[in-house]
């Protein structure tokens, strides 16, 4: 299969992850354009504190397409694209306008909306698919209604291609977070019962981190506390030396540590997403999820007493392995792109 990849210039966390999986397809022919700095880094030192670091990626240049008019759109049998933030150079529109009856749009915003886009692509995956009730929910939040002012402002700069659509008459594929798979240490002591790595940007986490603390003083427990940004490094450390590692919701439901964690091999502690998850983790098997700061004091206390930590993040690494790498998200795009052939 004849694949071009358009990635954006930003961190992609959606993006970044996909082209590192079909990379690792030997079936799939891919190219690129534009090309991505951060695809082809000689060396990762100088992007040491990118976050997350490991969407830095070394691959080689052979792939790539120099110039839009190098391109033969005729040639591919899927054209990849990859939604934009800011497109200064009017790449996308040149490449969605050739890319007709090809495009797969890939849609990793931080938001339920769907982009006009949808019109012209043969498919859509979306990062934070919603039901009706808690898209309504997610919709009357004064947060969320600023959110959409200014997505419809930035949409009037961009034109038809990024317009928000709170409903579409499409069938909408999910696709989420994941992680590219990297080395680190496994030999490290789990001496933290806790850890909360978030930066409190929002309501929610400001009163989920009090609550968080308190809870972890009142039984006692030895606990971190961190913003999210921290160096790689020391990140990673915190989390290997946890027990249990609790994930929340920051701009969007679907974020890095409720991945991360289950491919370090530690239990992750979740508020229960509203977003589509294929294939999602087992409650009380492969991780543990809670529905609010009433019931999380509860379950805390009863996976540490009882030692079920362990086995749980045992479950979670093995579920993330089968379900959830790189490699397994590149394997569902294809599938259902071949389902539709």
């Amino acid at each position: 299969m004849r694949i071009l990849f358009v990635p954006n210039r930003d961190p992609d966390g959606i993006g970044d992850m996909l082209y590192s999986g079909l990379h690792k397809i030997p079936s799939v022919a891919l190219h690129e354009f534009p090309a991505k700095q951060t695809y082809h880094a000689t060396s990762k030192s100088r992007f040491d504190r990118a976050r997350p670091f490991w969407l830095v990626q070394t691959w080689g240049t052979e792939n790539v397409i120099p110039d839009l008019d190098s391109v033969d759109f005729d040639s591919y049998d899927h054209i990849i694209v990859n939604s934009p933030w800011f497109d200064p150079e009017e790449v996308f529109p040149a490449v969605i306008k050739r890319a007709a009856k090809r495009m797969v749009f890939i849609d990793g915003h931080d938001d339920p909306f769907v982009r006009r886009a949808v019109d012209v692509s043969t498919h859509y995956f979306k990062r934070e698919i919603l039901g009706p009730v808690d898209l309504v929910k997610w919709s009357l939040s004064m947060r969320n209604v600023k959110k959409f002012y200014f997505l419809s402002k930035y949409a009037a700069i961009h034109g038809r291609f990024n317009s928000p659509q709170v409903f579409s008459s499409r069938r909408l594929y999910p696709i989420n977070f994941s992680v590219v798979p990297h080395e680190f240490p496994n030999n490290i002591e789990r001496d933290i019962d806790v850890s909360l790595l978030v930066t409190p940007y929002t309501r929610f986490r400001k009163r989920f981190s009090a609550v968080f603390e308190s809870v972890a003083k009142r039984n006692d427990l030895k606990y971190v506390s961190a913003p999210g940004n921290l160096a790689p490094t020391d990140y990673i450390k915190t989390i290997l030396r946890s027990k249990v590692i609790v994930s929340v919701p920051g701009s969007s439901y679907d974020i890095f540590r409720y991945w991360e964690v289950p491919f370090y091999g530690r239990c992750m502690m979740s508020l229960k997403l509203p977003i589509t998850i294929p294939n999602n983790f087992i409650d009380g098997e492969s991780a543990v999820f809670f529905r609010g700061t009433s019931d999380f004091e509860t379950r805390l206390i009863g996976i540490l007493r009882g030692d079920q930590y362990e086995e749980i993040a045992k479950n979670g690494h093995v579920h993330f392995n089968r379900y959830h790498t790189d490699v397994k998200r590149a394997e569902h795009v294809l599938s259902v792109l071949k389902e539709s052939d």
